[in-house]
């Protein structure tokens, strides 16, 4: 009779479904395989290096004391040849510097202008005055040997031009000459008085 629609047959279902089945198999055969690759192997090569930093130290003396460290707390006293000024009156004194035996490198040196300590008389530091020059080892510490320094005001920079150079190891040394004056017209006020100058002496070393 026209209109009726046929009834599936139960072999296309069987057969569709043994398709399906085939490609879920074939599918969790392909998941198996790639789960089962064997992993790389790895090797390593392996490098170091030991880094020691280089010394850099002063020490210092003067009038022919032991070298030592003389740092801000307790700095070396330097020893005039006058015991007490007048006007015109001055002092010499030097100090000598080097790098210890231990510093690995060498440097540059620099002589800072002076500084006046706490309970300095200020009217007797402005009546003085102060020229330096930077000798080579040993040579004598006097007026004549730094004739061509400039006497300028104690506490004024620079004390000595540029810089000096320091080997490693302390195997040279520099003097630095020092003269110290009252002027010459100095004020009666400061009769009496007392100040106390510090001198520093900065190093810088040299790669």
């Amino acid at each position: 009779m026209a209109g009726k629609r046929a009834k599936p047959t139960g072999r296309r279902n069987s057969s569709t479904g043994r398709k399906i089945a085939a490609l879920l198999a074939g599918g969790l055969v392909l998941g198996i395989g790639a789960a089962s690759t064997m992993a790389a192997w790895t090797h390593s090569q392996y490098a170091s290096a030991t880094f020691t930093s280089g010394i850099f130290k002063l020490e210092s003396r003067t009038n022919g004391k032991a070298w030592q460290d003389n740092p801000e707390s307790s700095p070396v006293g330097l020893t005039m040849d006058v015991s007490s000024l007048t006007p015109g009156d001055s002092g010499i004194a030097y100090l000598d510097i080097r790098t210890t035996s231990l510093s690995t490198l060498g440097g540059n040196t620099v002589l800072q202008a002076a500084t006046k300590s706490a309970g300095s008389n200020a009217d007797l530091v402005n009546e003085l005055q102060v020229r330096a020059k930077a000798l080579p080892s040993g040579t004598t510490c006097n007026a004549t040997n730094i004739s061509d320094a400039v006497f300028a005001e104690a506490l004024a920079a620079p004390v000595v031009g540029g810089t000096q150079q320091l080997n490693s190891a302390g195997t040279n040394d520099i003097r630095y000459c020092m003269q110290i004056r009252m002027k010459a017209n100095a004020n009666p006020v400061i009769q009496g008085k007392s100040a106390t100058l510090t001198w520093n002496v900065i190093g810088t070393s040299r790669t």
